[in-house]
């Protein structure tokens, strides 16, 4: 069956509005703990697992994301996981205890089930023009984040709702999310499941594929130096003298400038058979970032979390691109995120508590600085795996290894 596969204006801002409250909805919770410890008495490791429920998720739970898909179609399956967000969301606002920690494992299951199939959308609706769509969903998935953890709080106090009433606000975003989907919905559904279904025996050798676990490998890299960094650098600036305020500041800006590379990247790579290039110099600048911190981390502060956010935003754009490069077909991009999410979101998970517990051996911050840097070897080489212009496993290669 042909398809127009010009991109689409509107399936793009549509890509772009459903990543923005797929992590609006993961990090809102995170400025709002020391207010939900006052107020319920948890402890600060129940906290900690409350923070780490959609980390786990999109672990765990990323492996049953693709045969939704292929059951129901990709776009289908995400509109469902929608308005499992707006209800994820409405759950953890409510009183108690339970309702907080089962409206999180909720939200957590809805955004999985969004990250992984939206790539395989991608891939089915824009073939080869997949750049302006990537760079929409990276792009969407970083401001998200900053707006959900740079806000929140702003709007628990100028509502005066509370907590509950202030996470509760962003149903509206998952509302807006499913308005602009839900015409995507029944578009190419047929298409979508009737290519899973003839590509799914060869989708399933991924996990034999070299090249595949590369592009795993970097996914979950990527991930797991943010997410330590990102838990830790805060408590760094404070102990070297910042303040909180700026130590926060401090983080937005890398999160807000790591926005031109999740943007840019996604195109960059889609113009080039091979990515290695970019995989240097995405590389560089983390490391440059990370040692000038090591060196200079009070006089230089702003500058080096510049050429961080900017490292780290390239890292997601890139790790996301490969997913859609690396895949012949939109059945085995389903399959390749599933797997990419799967053990790179479990990976990751070690970092902030890995970090932390070098922390604690140690007594100060240069060994965690270390640390991150000693990561950047196995990021850039399995970067470099991941960047050559070939192909996860085709067709005739999955044949001849049944």
């Amino acid at each position: 069956m042909e398809r127009d596969v010009r991109p689409s204006g509107w399936l793009i801002v549509a890509i772009a509005v459903l990543s923005l409250n797929l992590r609006i909805a993961t990090s809102a919770i995170a400025p709002l703990l020391p207010t939900i410890q006052r107020d319920t008495g948890l402890s600060a490791g129940a906290l900690g697992l409350l923070a780490t429920i959609p980390l786990l998720c999109f672990g765990a739970l990323a492996p049953l994301a693709p045969p939704l898909g292929r059951r129901i179609g990709n776009e289908r399956a995400i509109s469902l996981s929608i308005v499992a967000l707006g209800a994820g969301i409405l759950l953890r606002s409510a009183p108690g205890l339970a309702a907080l920690f089962c409206g999180t494992l909720l939200l957590g299951a809805a955004v999985t089930c969004g990250n992984v199939l939206v790539p395989g959308v991608i891939k089915h609706r824009f073939e080869s023009h997949t750049g302006p769509a990537l760079s929409a969903y990276s792009s969407g998935i970083t401001v998200g984040g900053t707006i959900g953890f740079g806000l929140t709080v702003p709007l628990m106090r100028l509502t005066g709702l509370g907590w509950r009433g202030a996470l509760a606000l962003w149903t509206m975003g998952a509302a807006a999310a499913l308005l602009v989907w839900l015409p995507q919905s029944g578009s190419a559904r047929d298409a979508t499941c009737s290519d899973a279904d003839t590509a799914r025996p060869r989708a399933r050798q991924l996990y034999r594929d070299p090249l595949a676990w590369q592009v795993t490998a970097f996914f979950g890299l990527q991930s797991l130096v943010y997410n330590a960094a990102a838990t830790w650098l805060p408590s760094l600036f404070v102990a070297r003298g910042a303040s909180q305020s700026t130590a926060g500041l401090l983080l937005a800006v890398s999160n807000l400038v790591g926005m031109a590379g999740t943007f840019a990247l996604p195109v960059l790579a889609a113009r080039r058979p091979r990515q290695s290039g970019l995989v240097v110099l995405t590389t560089a600048l983390i490391a440059s970032g990370l040692a000038g911190l090591l060196l200079a981390p009070v006089a230089g502060a702003l500058f080096w979390m510049v050429l961080f956010g900017l490292g780290q935003g390239a890292a997601l754009g890139l790790a996301l691109s490969f997913i859609l490069l690396r895949s012949p077909d939109p059945a085995h991009a389903t399959e390749l995120s599933g797997m990419a999410q799967t053990f790179g979101y479990l990976l990751s998970a070690i970092g902030p508590v890995g970090l932390g517990l070098v922390h604690d051996k140690t007594g100060g911050w240069t060994w965690p600085l270390i640390v991150l840097l000693a990561l950047l070897g196995p990021l850039l080489a399995t970067g470099l795996g991941a960047a050559r212009g070939r192909l996860v496993m085709t067709a005739s290669e999955a044949s001849e290894r049944r």
